[in-house]
């Protein structure tokens, strides 16, 4: 399967929310302040998709996954608000689009970490994030922190 990462809009959120049809998936997406019903307007505008760099994931022309990567300060990228269709999740598209994100932002020279937080209760999403390399870094408003220092 061939993968793509492209900027994300306002339509592939609208899209991406027929994905999370629970309120537990929402929370895991989105966290605790926007709930399941939220309109794609006022969720772009709470994430600030017109501000930070939003990410639609392709596999062909299919999309299977929505997230953002942005700095949160200078030497750092941040992966927030990421999701993969259920449809598609394991069989590798969550590891493929982290990926995707991971190369975005080590692509900028003076990114030296990604950061990014999870759920304690989101078991599938921590695993994968420790098997490509990031590390507890702490808690942030009842989530793990975890980090991913630049590879040497």
């Amino acid at each position: 399967m061939s993968y793509r990462l492209a900027p994300a809009t306002l339509d592939t959120l609208q899209q991406a929310l027929e994905w999370a049809k629970d309120s537990q998936t929402f929370k895991f997406w989105f966290g605790p302040n926007i709930a399941l019903g939220t309109s794609a307007d006022a969720i772009w505008e709470k994430i600030q998709g017109d501000e930070r760099p939003s990410y639609a994931f392709y596999a062909g022309d299919e999309l299977v996954g929505f997230g953002q990567a942005y700095h949160k300060v200078d030497d750092a990228i941040h992966i927030a608000c990421l999701i993969v269709n259920a449809e598609f999740r394991g069989k590798g598209v969550g590891k493929a689009f982290v990926q995707a994100l991971m190369e975005v932002a080590f692509a900028e020279p003076q990114v030296n970490t990604i950061t990014l937080n999870v759920y304690p209760d989101n078991t599938p999403a921590r695993k994968l994030y420790e098997r490509l390399g990031y590390q507890v870094a702490g808690e942030d408003r009842g989530m793990v922190a975890m980090r991913l220092p630049r590879p040497e």
